[in-house]
């Protein structure tokens, strides 16, 4: 089959390990149109089952074998400093972020069913 790559569709949950916090979260990932070898992601997170938020990032992203690794940092203006390092492989989408208030968290996806 073709290789893997991060583009399409992922479904899954993000946690916040500061403070417990937790949600359900998609992405939409889909090359940068203008920037070979940047892809763009697009969240959709929800938290507290009534507040939701999209924000689109666009990172680099390096190849190495099958797997894909996504790092950078993005200024979310009131948000701070968003940190970002992810393992992309064919089914998983395993990532980290941090922030400038100094909360870290997982994202965790996989390809929706």
């Amino acid at each position: 089959g073709r290789p893997p790559t991060p583009s399409g569709p992922w479904t899954g949950t993000w946690t916040t390990a500061t403070n417990g916090h937790t949600g359900n979260l998609r992405a939409i990932v889909k090359p940068a149109p203008d920037a070979p070898g940047e892809y763009d992601f697009r969240y959709h997170a929800t938290w507290a089952k009534i507040l939701s938020g999209a924000y689109t990032v666009r990172f680099p992203v390096k190849r190495s074998g099958g797997v894909y690794r996504a790092n950078g940092e993005k200024s979310m203006g009131m948000f701070g400093t968003f940190g970002h390092k992810a393992t992309i492989t064919r089914t998983s989408f395993e990532a980290t972020y941090s922030n400038d208030k100094g909360d870290l968290g997982t994202f965790s996806m996989k390809r929706p069913e």
